[in-house]
């Protein structure tokens, strides 16, 4: 699954971008996402209306830690905001 980046229309989710789709490494995700973020945030505007984007985050837990996921900066959150983004986080076993 990796990262499905989704608009939402009439209320339902429809995939329009699919990004790393062989990493599994939630903090890997999170570097992808915002560096895709940062280069394309543009082709999610929609100057007609306010699009609802989710972006949905699927990964495989690393074995043997406790603690210390990725860091969500600011200016991710930020960007997130500014284009009407929820994340969704799914957790897949091995």
């Amino acid at each position: 699954m990796s990262i499905y980046i989704c608009r939402v229309e009439n209320g339902r989710k429809k995939a329009k971008f699919h990004l790393a789709t062989e990493e599994w490494a939630l903090p890997a995700l999170f570097r992808v996402f915002e560096d895709w973020l940062e280069n394309e945030s543009d082709s999610l505007d929609d100057e007609n209306r306010v699009v609802e984007w989710i972006v949905d985050i699927g990964f495989v837990a690393r074995e043997n830690v406790c603690g210390n996921g990725p860091t969500i900066s600011p200016r991710l959150m930020q960007t997130c905001v500014n284009h009407n983004i929820s994340i969704h986080l799914a957790e897949y076993g091995d």
